[in-house]
C-alpha cells in the first residue's frame, strides 16, 4: 500500500496527518469508498443527463477499452525536472510567479474593458465582491492558484493583429486561428511571466477541419489562450441546457464529469451560434461557471499537468461542450499534489478562502438574476431590494428561488469544500 501510495503521490512524510491523508486519497483511484466520498473514480464518471458517459468503452471488434495511463505525482515531477535542466526558458519561467492575462476583442468593446482594467490595477486586484465578470474571474485564478499574482494587459484589437480568420459556414461566426494568437501571446509574453493567457471574446478554431477550440495551451511557450465568446453564446440561447436545467442533490454526482483539454480537443461539431458575443460587465453563474473551468484547466496544463484518468477532476478531457460544463471544478489529490509543489501553498487556508469566494458569489449571482427578474416584472411588490443583499448567504429570502443547475454547481463545489475541509481536520 505505501509503495502504492508513494508511486502515485510521492513522499507524503513532511506534511501534517491532514494533508498527508487527502493526498493519501489518490492511491485509492479504483475505489469510491476508500475516498470518504470526496472524490469519485474515473471510470464512475456520470454525464449531465446521468447515463455513462464513457458508453463507448468497445472499440469496432468489441474489445473493451482499456483507460490511458494517467501522469502521477513523479512523473510530472522527473518530467518537469528534465524540462527545466534542458531549457533556460523553462529553468526561468518556472521560477516566475506573475500570471499575466491579455484581453483580446473587437474595437467596440476596448472602451469598456479598459475601463475594467483600470479599476482593477487601481484596487490592486478584484475586490471581494466582484461585480462583474471580468472580476469575478480574476479573483478567483487569484485563489485557485495561490502565491501567483495575477496581472491584466492593456487590450488589444484582435482584428488589428493581422490574426489569420474565417467566417464559418453554418453559423455565421467570425472565427480567429488559435495557432496564430499564441505566436503573439509568445513574442508579447513579459520577461517575468510564469505564464501568458489570452482571453478572446471572438470564437477560435484550431485548423480548417474542425468546427471550434475552447482553449489551448502551450507547455514549451508558457501561453495559453482561451474563447469565452464560445460559451457565453450558448448560454443566450433559448432553450439551452434543458436536460441541464434538471436539479440533481447527489454531491459526487455534481462533482463528477470531464474538462477541456489543452490540445484542440474541446471541440464540437453539432453546436451552432447565432447570438451575440458576451458583454464583459455582465455576471451570469453559466458563463462564469465554464470560463472558470476552462481558464484553471489550460493554466494547469502550462504547470506541465496531462489529463487526470485517476478521478473525476478539472483535468479530465472532454470532447465536447457538454462534458467539459459537467466537470469539476477541484483537482483530485493526485493534481492538488502537482500544484502544490509547485505553488507551495497551505492547502487549507486556500480552501477556505475559496469556499468562501463560492458562498458570497453564489449569492452575488442569486441576487442579481432575481433582481432582473423582478425589473421585468409589473408587480414588484415581492421583489428583494438588491442594494441589502449582497453580503452573505442570508441575502436570498426563502421564498425566493433561483435554482439552475450552475447555480447549484457552486452551491456544491462551495459544500464539497466544507467536506474536504472538515476531512483534514479529522484525519
Amino acid at each position: 500500500m505505501v509503495i502504492q501510495q508513494r508511486a502515485i503521490v510521492g513522499n507524503l512524510k513532511k506534511f501534517p496527518s491532514g494533508i498527508q491523508q487527502l493526498f493519501a486519497l489518490g492511491s485509492n483511484f479504483h475505489s469510491c469508498p476508500q475516498t470518504n466520498g470526496l472524490f469519485r473514480p474515473f471510470d464512475c464518471m456520470d454525464n449531465i443527463n446521468g447515463d455513462q458517459d464513457r458508453s463507448d468503452r468497445s472499440n469496432a471488434k468489441g474489445e473493451i477499452k482499456t483507460r490511458p495511463l494517467s501522469q502521477t505525482y513523479p512523473q510530472w515531477k522527473v518530467m518537469c525536472d528534465v524540462q527545466k535542466l534542458h531549457s533556460l526558458h523553462k529553468r526561468k519561467r518556472f521560477k516566475g510567479r506573475i500570471l499575466y492575462i491579455l484581453p483580446l476583442g473587437t474595437v467596440d468593446e476596448k472602451e469598456t474593458v479598459d475601463s475594467l482594467i483600470n479599476e482593477y490595477n487601481q484596487e490592486n486586484g478584484p475586490p471581494n465582491n466582484c461585480s462583474n465578470f471580468l472580476h469575478v474571474v480574476m479573483k478567483f485564478m487569484s485563489l485557485f492558484f495561490y502565491g501567483m499574482e495575477v496581472k491584466l494587459l492593456p487590450f488589444q484589437d484582435i482584428n488589428s493583429l493581422g490574426f489569420t480568420m474565417r467566417v464559418h459556414g453554418r453559423t455565421n461566426r467570425n472565427q480567429v486561428l488559435v495557432t496564430d494568437i499564441l505566436d503573439y501571446l509568445n513574442k508579447v509574453r513579459p520577461n517575468d511571466s510564469f505564464c501568458t493567457i489570452g482571453w478572446s471574446s471572438l470564437d477560435l478554431y484550431p485548423c480548417s477541419e474542425l468546427n471550434f477550440v475552447l482553449g489551448e495551451a502551450s507547455f514549451d511557450t508558457g501561453c495559453a489562450v482561451i474563447s469565452f465568446g464560445h460559451y457565453a453564446d450558448i448560454a443566450t440561447k433559448e432553450g439551452v441546457g434543458k436536460n441541464s436545467e434538471t436539479v440533481v442533490h447527489d454531491d459526487l454526482r455534481n462533482l463528477s464529469g470531464t474538462s477541456c483539454t489543452s490540445v484542440a480537443s474541446c471541440l464540437s461539431s453539432d453546436q451552432h451560434d447565432e447570438y451575440p458575443r458576451w458583454d464583459c460587465t455582465n455576471l451570469d453563474d453559466k458563463v462564469v461557471w465554464r470560463v472558470l473551468k476552462v481558464l484553471t484547466h489550460e493554466v494547469c496544463h502550462l504547470v506541465g499537468m496531462h489529463h487526470c484518468t485517476f478521478f473525476s477532476c478539472l483535468m479530465n478531457e472532454s470532447s465536447n461542450v457538454s462534458q467539459a460544463q459537467n466537470q469539476p471544478l477541484f483537482l483530485c489529490p493526485v493534481c492538488l499534489r502537482k500544484l502544490h509543489k509547485f505553488l507551495q501553498f497551505a492547502i487549507v487556508s486556500r480552501y477556505k478562502m475559496l469556499k468562501d469566494f463560492l458562498e458570497l458569489h453564489c449569492t452575488i449571482f442569486a441576487t442579481r438574476q432575481l433582481s432582473v427578474s423582478c425589473n421585468n416584472q409589473t408587480d414588484t411588490t415581492d421583489c428583494i431590494d438588491h442594494s441589502k443583499h449582497i453580503n452573505g448567504l442570508a441575502a436570498v429570502p426563502e421564498d425566493k428561488t433561483y435554482d439552475t443547475y450552475t447555480f447549484q454547481k457552486f452551491r456544491i463545489s462551495s459544500n464539497w469544500l466544507d467536506r474536504v475541509l472538515i476531512f483534514i481536520g479529522n484525519a
